[in-house]
C-alpha cells in the first residue's frame, strides 16, 4: 500500500469517526440547486442536496463522507436531519415572498423503510404553498429493500399526502421499464452523465429522445440533469424536455445565498412583467 492510499484510509476513518458527533450537533446541511422551466424561466423548484459543514475542514460534499456514513449505518439518520432542514427553508422561503414552489429531497433505501417517515413529513411539512417531492435512486428497489411491504407502505402514506415520487439518475446505468411501474413516480430525472453523453453523441440524443417520448406515453413528467452551457440546453430542449437542473443555470448553494437567488430572480421577474 502506497503512502497516498494509507493517508486517504486514514483521513477516512478520521471522517468517519466524526459522524456521530457531526450527527448529534446537526452538522450536515442542505445546499440548494435551482430547478428551471427554460421555456420560461421560472425557477420551478429546488433540490435540497447534502453537505457537512466541519468545524476544521470547512463545507464537505457527500463524496468525502457518505461511504463512510454508509458504513456506519447512520444515512438514514442524516437523511432525516436534511428533510427537516429541506422543509424548513420552504417555509422561511414562502415566508419571504420569493415564491418557492417545490423542494426535493433525496432518500436513501433505510430512511425510505423508517417507520416515523411518514409521520417525521406529517410534522414538518406545513406549507401547502411549497410541494415536496421525495427522490430515489431506481436501484433502490432493485439493490436494497430489504423490508418490500414497509417501502410500499410508506410510498402510499407519502402520495396520500400529496408528496410527489421521483427516479433520480435514471439512464445511469440500470434504468429499466419494470423499476419505472414498479415505482410508479411521478418525475424522472435523465442522469447528467446520459445528458452529457447526449450533446455529444447523437445515438445517445436519440436515448434522451425515446426515454422522453416513454415518459409522455405513461404520464410522467421529466427534468434533465447536468446540463452546464446554454448549448446543453438549447439540444436537450430540441428533443423536447423544458426543466432543466445544472451550472447553466445556478450551481448548489447554502440556505442564505439560495434565499438571496431567489429573491433576486423574483425581482427581475417583476420587473420584466412592469416593462
Amino acid at each position: 500500500i502506497t503512502k497516498s492510499m494509507q493517508s486517504k484510509i486514514q483521513a477516512h476513518r478520521r471522517l468517519a469517526a466524526e459522524i456521530p458527533r457531526a450527527i448529534d450537533e446537526e452538522e450536515f446541511i442542505p445546499f440548494f440547486q435551482p430547478q428551471v422551466d427554460a421555456d420560461t424561466g421560472e425557477i420551478v423548484g429546488a433540490e435540497a442536496l447534502v453537505r457537512w459543514s466541519h468545524p476544521e475542514q470547512g463545507v464537505l460534499s457527500p463524496s468525502a463522507f457518505l461511504s463512510a456514513a454508509a458504513e456506519l449505518g447512520t444515512v438514514a439518520e442524516i437523511d432525516r436531519i436534511m428533510l427537516r432542514k429541506a422543509l424548513a427553508f420552504s417555509e422561511m422561503a414562502i415566508a419571504s415572498g420569493t415564491g418557492l414552489s417545490s423542494v426535493s429531497v433525496n432518500m436513501s433505501a433505510a430512511r425510505l423503510m423508517a417507520p416515523k417517515l411518514p409521520s417525521d413529513v406529517a410534522a414538518w411539512w406545513t406549507s401547502a404553498s411549497c410541494a415536496l417531492s421525495i427522490e430515489l435512486l431506481e436501484t433502490i428497489y432493485f439493490d436494497e429493500i430489504q423490508e418490500e411491504a414497509v417501502f410500499n407502505k410508506n410510498l402510499a402514506a407519502l402520495r396520500e399526502m400529496g408528496v410527489r415520487i421521483e427516479t433520480d439518475d435514471f439512464g445511469s446505468g440500470r434504468a429499466s421499464i419494470t423499476g419505472l411501474l414498479k415505482i410508479k413516480p411521478d418525475r424522472i430525472k435523465i442522469d447528467k452523465s446520459l445528458i452529457q453523453a447526449a450533446v455529444r453523441d447523437p445515438i445517445k440524443r436519440q436515448v434522451v429522445a425515446a426515454i422522453l417520448e416513454m415518459a409522455r406515453a405513461l404520464e410522467i413528467e421529466v427534468m434533465a440533469e447536468g446540463v452546464e452551457t446554454d448549448k446543453d440546453v438549447a439540444i436537450i430542449r430540441e428533443l423536447g424536455c423544458r426543466v432543466f437542473q445544472g451550472y447553466a443555470f445556478g450551481r448548489p448553494m447554502e440556505a442564505v445565498a439560495f434565499l438571496e437567488f431567489l429573491q433576486t430572480t423574483s425581482d427581475e421577474a417583476r420587473h420584466a412583467q412592469a416593462c
